[in-house]
């Protein structure tokens, strides 16, 4: 009976056969697809990510404390500026997202780089700002301080 039964699922299967190989064509068709896809879906990912950080970075508060960075005029209450620490690290903390975007490989050099070199490096050259990251733990804004060497390295809006 064992052998008789294993006899008729064998013969199933080669019944099967060609619907088998119409499938496993079928699926090696459709791998190139389904990479394009994912690839465009990274892509897409990256853009909603940029599209965020870039939001996150333009609130009335930024814009000013940015437009403060540019003209060279002073950004915190201690040096007679308009600002106190925590509006100054709200303001850093959204570059720090952008650097911590990148050092997990979520937007590559060049995307941080379009979208943000030129912020990045107008905060890396404020005096300001530098003495502020003297003065304070070192680990703080670490992704901004290294996005902003990377960018350096790679004469990103230079």
């Amino acid at each position: 009976m064992y052998h008789n039964l294993m006899n008729r699922f064998l013969g199933l299967l080669k019944k099967l056969e060609p619907l088998f190989v119409f499938l496993g064509v079928g699926a090696i068709v459709l791998i190139p697809f389904q990479i394009r896809n994912f690839s465009n879906q990274e892509g897409k990912n990256a853009l909603d990510l940029l599209l965020v950080l870039t939001e996150r970075a333009e609130t009335p508060t930024s814009l000013k404390i940015f437009k403060r960075i540019v003209d060279g005029q002073p950004i915190l209450l201690e040096n007679k500026g308009p600002y106190a620490e925590e509006d100054l690290d709200d303001f850093l903390n959204n570059y720090e997202s952008v650097g911590s975007a990148y050092s997990r490989k979520l937007i590559s050099l060049e995307l941080a780089c379009d979208w943000f070199g030129d912020n990045i490096n107008e905060i890396n050259k404020n005096k300001e700002i530098s003495k502020y990251f003297s003065e304070n733990n070192p680990k703080y804004f670490e992704k901004l301080k290294m996005l902003a060497t990377d960018f350096n390295n790679s004469n990103c809006n230079q």
